[in-house]
């Protein structure tokens, strides 16, 4: 009978978390995949990992229980791009509305240009296992720290560092091929 209460309570603690932080949750993930049909696939993988480690959902300050949400939420939406192979939207801050100059539209051959070096990234960071695009899109595009990283990958912290460069490594040799190629074809000029 108690199970049941217990079971009831959780599933009430639930429901209460994903009605007072959905838009948090979905602001989150589209901001981060830049995909509107991608986020209840992801809202729903969030829900599935808040509910495996609801007691220390349960054990958490308000203001910890809300950070530890967003970090559930950019991790399944990193896992999201990079199971799809897709981490060309490169995650940015929301933007504030003081940043004007975001929204002028750069001439079409600057526009061309970037659009083919995200393509050059996207298409190396896809050649790397999963665990450097891990590493490194939880770095540099995540800010993970440290620390965060550590607990993130289950690498030891005093070896992160190293991992991530390494990761880089291995991420420049395959920037290097592509650049190479896409030159001997004709469309970066010398």
């Amino acid at each position: 009978m108690e199970s049941k209460h217990h079971m009831a309570s959780d599933k009430a603690f639930i429901l209460e978390l994903y009605h007072k932080y959905k838009r948090l949750i979905y602001k989150y993930i589209y901001d981060i995949t830049q995909d509107r049909q991608s986020v209840e696939d992801i809202t729903n993988d969030v829900i599935v990992a808040l509910i495996s480690h609801i007691e220390k959902l349960h054990s958490l300050s308000e203001s910890k229980r809300v950070s530890y949400i967003i970090r559930t939420t950019k991790n399944a939406s990193l896992r999201y791009l990079i199971k799809s192979r897709r981490v060309t939207p490169l995650y940015t801050e929301p933007f504030d509305g003081d940043e004007i100059e975001s929204c002028i539209v750069p001439p079409p051959q600057t526009h061309l240009s970037q659009v083919e070096l995200r393509n050059t990234l996207s298409n190396a960071i896809a050649n790397l296992s999963v665990r450097d695009q891990e590493l490194l899109v939880s770095r540099y595009l995540l800010d993970y720290s440290d620390r965060e990283l550590s607990e993130y990958t289950g690498i030891p912290e005093a070896n992160i560092r190293t991992y991530v460069m390494r990761a880089r490594k291995r991420l420049l040799k395959y920037l290097d091929a592509d650049l190479l190629e896409e030159y001997e074809r004709g469309k970066i000029n010398g």
